[in-house]
């Protein structure tokens, strides 16, 4: 793991915790929606509206991180986390006028 994974590990981590909660609490909600992966990102944006935990995912992450997930029915989608500068979470592969960390 290089160091930059490291911190991205550390910043992520801890939001993730709180994704298995939901996960385990709204399971059959979840395998309704044709994209329950969409409940993970709503618990880490709603983490990052915490200032306090905004600034230290922000000060542990240092980048925007790009997701590009499949659904079960081959479906494509993208999210991100921008723990760059902003702390927000939203649908795409990028803030407007940004790009993920670590693509050209």
């Amino acid at each position: 793991m290089s160091l930059k994974e490291g911190k991205a590990h550390q910043a992520i981590m801890p939001l993730t915790r709180q994704v298995v909660v939901l996960r385990e609490c709204h399971a059959d909600e979840a395998m309704i929606d044709a994209w329950p992966s969409s409940a993970a990102f709503d618990l880490i944006s709603s983490a990052l509206a915490d200032d306090a935990e905004r600034k230290d995912a922000i000060k542990k992450g240092g980048a925007i991180f790009a997701f590009t997930l499949k659904n079960d029915q081959g479906e494509t989608k993208d999210w991100f986390i921008d723990l760059k500068e902003s702390g927000k979470v939203g649908k795409g592969n990028a803030p407007e006028g940004k790009k993920p960390s670590g693509k050209p």
